[in-house]
């Protein structure tokens, strides 16, 4: 609830800082013009008139910033609904899974601005050759995978795939039990930071990296895919392979196309830059 409460108040603020410097700045500005270059640049008004206009547009362009503040707010609770862990039972579950044991361990690092995140290993208690990374949708959290998990362990035990696979469930910053503000910046470092806290805690070379997205999770995983840099990671943590697998589950294309679709002309050009998953695909060739 504070986190909510301080963040209309930061609105407010920030809308109220904007107006003024915009009007101070602009009388200002004006003033100087007025009284430097005369008439020519203030539309033939006075001396004395030039900083009336110049507070008159320094405003606009503050209350124009503040609209766009309130834009990115709107697409903000569009796009995350964080929710937080009630019961945390949920990391003593095992899986048996042909003669492998399968066990969840919490992975904590540290996103710079954000403080200490934490995210979920399942592993196998046998070798590990993939590791497959989990985003979740926008209102989803890492142990909803788990779900999921149990169904492919199902398979496995089948006889349908194998052990030497685990997972990481990610928890995005300001879900679970993580700090921080969801963003896709935000999103991005804390991915780049999770794959190598979980590289590191396998402690496995020639581990493959493979990526699957959800709804929200599938902008997740394309723009990891998209900037995968292994100069991202620590020497001792960049993998030998080339990521894998790109795996998206219902996935969307363009924000700002969704704003059109629900707000029309209104507000889509005052939206800042966010998720778009538009891509210039190579024609097939025959």
């Amino acid at each position: 609830m504070w986190t909510a409460v301080w963040r209309a108040a930061r609105g407010v603020l920030s809308a109220l800082g904007f107006t003024a410097l915009g009007t101070g700045l602009g009388a200002g500005l004006g003033g100087v013009l007025g009284r430097l270059l005369g008439a020519v640049f203030t539309f033939g008004t006075s001396l004395v008139a030039a900083p009336l206009l110049g507070a008159l547009l320094g405003g606009a362009f503050g209350c124009f910033h503040c609209i766009r503040y309130y834009a990115g707010c709107l697409e903000s609770l569009l796009l995350y609904h964080p929710r937080r862990y009630v019961d945390k039972s949920f990391l003593d579950i095992t899986w048996d899974v042909a003669d492998v044991r399968y066990t969840l361990e919490p992975l904590d690092y540290d996103l710079p601005g954000s403080g200490t995140q934490t995210v979920y290993l399942l592993k196998p208690s046998g070798p590990v050759g993939r590791l497959w990374v989990f985003f979740g949708g926008n209102a989803m959290l890492a142990a909803d995978w788990l779900a999921f998990c149990d169904h492919i362990f199902t398979a496995v035990d089948a006889g349908k795939g194998e052990t030497e696979v685990a997972f990481l469930l990610v928890d995005y910053p300001g879900y679970g039990r993580n700090k921080g503000e969801t963003s896709p910046e935000s999103v991005l470092r804390t991915s780049v930071l999770a794959v190598g806290a979980a590289l590191r805690h396998l402690s496995t070379e020639d581990v493959s990296v493979h990526l699957l997205g959800h709804s929200l999770g599938a902008a997740a995983a394309s723009q990891l895919a998209a900037s995968w840099d292994a100069s991202l990671l620590p020497a001792e943590l960049r993998p030998t392979q080339e990521p894998g697998t790109l795996l998206l589950s219902a996935p969307f294309l363009d924000i700002p196309e969704m704003a059109a679709q629900l707000l029309r002309l209104v507000l889509q050009r005052l939206l800042p830059a966010g998720y778009s998953l538009l891509l210039e695909v190579a024609p097939l060739q025959e």
